[in-house]
């Protein structure tokens, strides 16, 4: 084997390692997000569905669907960054951070 093949064999190895420890630091720091980064509390009987929690959230964690003639508000905590800007925008104050 030329020592040319035996370079790319091992740069070609180099890059799949990369990709695989690439994987595993977002694996692990989304995993801590979830552990430490807190939660935010909806209180539907407060929400008047006007969605301006929806439009400040800068992952999309918020959403609004209707649901027969109601507005419901629907939070996804895997796209949470916690960073509270909903909560601080909700004029009816429906939504609590905690950390």
């Amino acid at each position: 084997m030329s020592p040319k093949a035996v370079t790319a064999i091992v740069w070609d190895f180099r890059g799949l390692d990369t990709y695989f420890e690439t994987s595993v630091l977002f694996i692990a720091i989304a995993g801590l997000i979830a552990l430490f980064g807190g939660a935010i509390s909806i209180d539907p009987a407060k929400c008047w569905g006007c969605g301006a929690c929806t439009l400040v959230c800068p992952p999309n964690a918020l959403t609004m669907r209707l649901e027969g003639e109601k507005i419901v508000l629907e939070y996804f905590k895997g796209r949470c960054i916690f960073r509270g800007m909903c909560a601080d925008t909700c004029p009816a104050n429906a939504i609590i951070v905690t950390k």
